[in-house]
């Protein structure tokens, strides 16, 4: 299924077909703009569909997307300064493996208490700081 690991995109050509598999990290829109960090175990990776230049069932699939889901996207490398890790993947396919919870029971961006985080150990080991 999976050709590559996110750590590797940062390695290959521009142009170059690769498949993605991991974990919704986070989606953020900026107008005709939305970015997808995938996350596996090796990292992350930026999957960035525009509109008009990737199917607009793909540009509305991304907003619909819950965090800790886990896809498969089958896209090509695109070279870019502007991304941390010097490239990122402009998607031509985006398949939903396994729907996540919407709410989730720890997040990276709110403070939980220890009865919770040890409960749920395995998704706080997914945050950084932990």
């Amino acid at each position: 299924m999976r050709t590559h690991t996110a750590a590797e995109v940062a390695n290959l050509e521009d142009g170059e077909k690769v498949v993605l598999g991991g974990w919704v990290d986070s989606v953020r829109e900026h107008k005709d703009i939305k970015f997808l960090i995938l996350r596996d175990r090796t990292g992350t990776c930026q999957i960035t569909a525009k509109k008009g230049e990737v199917d607009d069932s793909i540009f509305s699939s991304v907003s619909t997307l819950i965090k800790e889901s886990v896809v498969l996207v089958d896209g090509i490398v695109k070279r870019s300064e502007k991304t941390v890790r010097g490239a990122e993947v402009l998607p031509k396919k985006i398949e939903i493996l396994s729907v996540s919870e919407k709410i989730l029971p720890l997040d990276q961006n709110v403070e939980s208490n220890l009865d919770t985080r040890l409960q749920w150990r395995f998704l706080d080991f997914r945050n950084p700081k932990t």
